[in-house]
């Protein structure tokens, strides 16, 4: 998947490059690169990744874990899985937190098809049980449309991505994890769009993003 972050400072830093970049370079956009590690950013433009979020308390595989690891944490999530559907029945909001762990390590594996079929459940379930506002729906369309960008299904990626962040602005909060959630939303649904070269749009994204992690980037550095 690349460089995935949830740090606000790191995520506050990427936005900002997108933003100058544009502003500098509003010509055609350079050649992509493979995603910068150890959170350094490049010296010019590389593909944007979208993030997950932490409110799926979703278990995932450590880096540099290789397929036996990947099996053996596929074959837990299938075991805690009937379990919770033995005690809980098929349509439990905890079942629909089995199907998306078990989804996550299917995808980390390359099983796109299967995945996508499992968090697809997953978000039923929850819209079923919780309501389809609620934000852990919204987890389960951001899970869903980061899956088609991976098989280059952008079109139902940018709707699920726009419902996601939709349900996020609707949400009445104060507090700051909220906030946060909508930044990394609009992030996401951001870098899709600036891949598909859509850098009007993308651009005013990631402004509004900037505007909400400009205080928590203060923050963390005042800490």
């Amino acid at each position: 998947m690349g460089c995935v972050t949830q740090n606000p400072t790191k995520m506050y830093r990427d936005m900002n490059f997108w933003w100058q970049w544009n502003r500098e370079e509003k010509a055609q956009a350079p050649p992509l690169t493979n995603c910068c590690e150890h959170n350094e950013l490049p010296p010019c433009r590389h593909k944007t990744t979208e993030i997950s979020f932490s409110a799926n308390k979703t278990m995932q595989l450590p880096t540099g874990c290789d397929q036996n690891d990947n099996l053996n944490v596929t074959i837990l999530h299938e075991r805690l899985l009937h379990m919770h559907e033995k005690d809980y029945g098929k349509e439990h909001p905890l079942v629909a937190t089995c199907l998306t762990n078990l989804a996550e390590s299917l995808s980390q594996a390359g099983q796109y098809h299967k995945a996508i079929q499992l968090h697809k459940r997953a978000l039923s379930i929850r819209e079923a049980t919780l309501g389809r506002t609620h934000p852990e729906v919204a987890n389960s369309l951001t899970n869903i449309a980061k899956l088609c960008t991976q098989q280059g299904d952008y079109v139902n990626a940018i709707e699920l991505h726009s419902r996601a962040l939709k349900i996020y602005e609707n949400i009445v909060s104060d507090d700051d994890s909220h906030f946060l959630e909508i930044a990394l939303s609009l992030h996401n649904l951001a870098a899709l769009l600036f891949d598909q070269q859509r850098y009007p749009e993308a651009v005013g994204l990631f402004q509004r993003a900037l505007r909400i992690l400009e205080p928590v980037d203060g923050a963390s550095k005042s800490q």
